[in-house]
């Protein structure tokens, strides 16, 4: 302790050491993955008649830490991940959690000092291993953090309480604002590419069920009558520094193509059999694992980059790239043929002849689809608009969970109620 104002973690708690095996005993288990990033919140509790949900009766980890009511546990995998919880219930946890007994301060004082920033960062910074790096109690115990009485603790602390409720609150509105917003923006794409914006166009039965009514003269076809489908490579190049992007499954999300782990070749690595290199207009499609029948259209940004391991979609001139792109997102084309076709017993995979043989609907004229998804992105780019700002509102009222945080338990604000 250096000054009454400041005090050593870990002469302000005990650490428990208490450890079973797993599978003898019923308390329930905890896992990192059970509590909530930031917000010291448990994603699972035990129900109210005392039963265990299955993922707390789980037998967890071999050795367990255990845990009892008004303990701190703290994340010391990933640190800065900040995930802090006080125990309102008996319980074991993973030993990837610490298991903390407050002497000298109060729990959910404790609590808010785990989620503040300064704090973490210096713990994080001490973690070692570069894949799944960890903390050491050792160093966690050795960092000082502000230490009113106890009464101003629980002050501080039922104040971040209010608070952080308060603004957890706004936070939960704006993301179910949203996820309305993502509903209906599917279901204008939907609506367009299934009977276009014209409310007095007569409708008519598909000729097949799952696609329902179809605009009385637009046409069934299948895709491979609309373009031409290509393989990616078959052998993954070598990585370099820079050079040319290489567009791979990872990168493709949803109708985008995502710049988060791109990586870049060398043109002369690459086999002039399996080079493709995409073109505007030119369409992604996943071909297997987790994101298989995922697709993107290629704009302008990612001319000249080169297709990875996927397929890819030239489109011919009876078809408008950006209307097929829509078109193969749609629950009829990507849920109902796509994704079904794609099942294997090892994992999902699409071949050229499954795509080519998915069926789909539009109108004859390259003109009228053009001006459907004139019409569309309009009406989305609103939608866009609205959600841009809305998430840009929600990381900025994360900052100020995080700033309001941090000036509490440092003392910086005073807190009279």
């Amino acid at each position: 302790m250096i000054n009454e104002s400041k005090i050593k973690l870990k002469h302000s708690v005990s650490l428990r050491k208490e450890r079973v095996e797993g599978l003898e005993n019923s308390r329930p288990y905890i896992g990192l993955e059970h509590i909530e990033s930031s917000s010291g919140r448990l994603l699972i509790s035990p129900l109210e008649n005392g039963d265990l949900p299955d993922e707390m009766a789980e037998a967890g980890e071999s050795l367990c830490n255990l845990f009892e009511p008004g303990d701190v546990l703290f994340g010391k995998l990933r640190p800065y991940l900040a995930k802090a919880w006080v125990a309102n219930f008996s319980g074991r946890c993973t030993t990837e959690l610490i298991v903390l007994i407050p002497k000298l301060i109060d729990p959910y004082y404790l609590k808010y000092n785990f989620l503040e920033k300064e704090l973490l960062d210096a713990i994080t910074g001490s973690s070692f291993g570069s894949k799944m790096p960890r903390a050491d109690w050792g160093f966690i115990g050795d960092q000082y953090i502000f230490f009113p009485p106890i009464d101003i603790q629980r002050r501080i602390a039922s104040y971040l309480d209010r608070e952080t409720t308060r603004i957890d609150g706004l936070i939960s509105a704006k993301e179910r604002l949203i996820t309305l917003l993502a509903e209906k923006r599917q279901a204008l794409i939907t609506q367009a590419v299934t009977r276009g914006f014209d409310q007095e166009i007569k409708m008519k039965h598909a000729g097949v069920e799952w696609i329902g009514e179809v605009p009385d003269g637009w046409m069934e076809i299948r895709v491979k009558y609309l373009g031409d489908i290509f393989y990616g490579l078959s052998q993954p190049p070598g990585y370099h520094a820079d050079g040319l992007p290489l567009v791979r499954a990872t990168n493709v999300y949803r109708g985008e193509i995502r710049k988060e782990g791109l990586v870049f070749v060398n043109e002369d690595d690459l086999p002039e059999s399996k080079k493709v290199i995409l073109k505007t207009g030119d369409i992604i499609i996943v071909r297997s694992g987790a994101y298989t029948a995922d697709s993107a259209l290629v704009t302008e940004e990612w001319e000249g980059a080169v297709a990875g391991f996927d397929m890819v979609f030239k489109p011919n001139k009876r078809v408008n790239p950006n209307f097929l792109a829509y078109v193969l997102l749609s629950p009829y084309v990507l849920e109902s043929q796509l994704i079904p076709m794609s099942v294997r017993a090892a994992q999902p995979h699409l071949n050229a002849e499954e795509l080519g043989s998915t069926i789909v609907v539009l109108p004859p004229s390259v003109d009228e689809q053009f001006a459907i998804i004139q019409c569309l992105e309009k009406k989305i780019s609103k939608l866009d608009a609205l959600r841009v700002a809305n998430t840009k509102s929600i990381e900025l009222l994360k900052e100020r969970r995080k700033a309001l945080i941090s000036a509490a338990v440092t003392g910086q604000i005073e807190i009279t109620d």
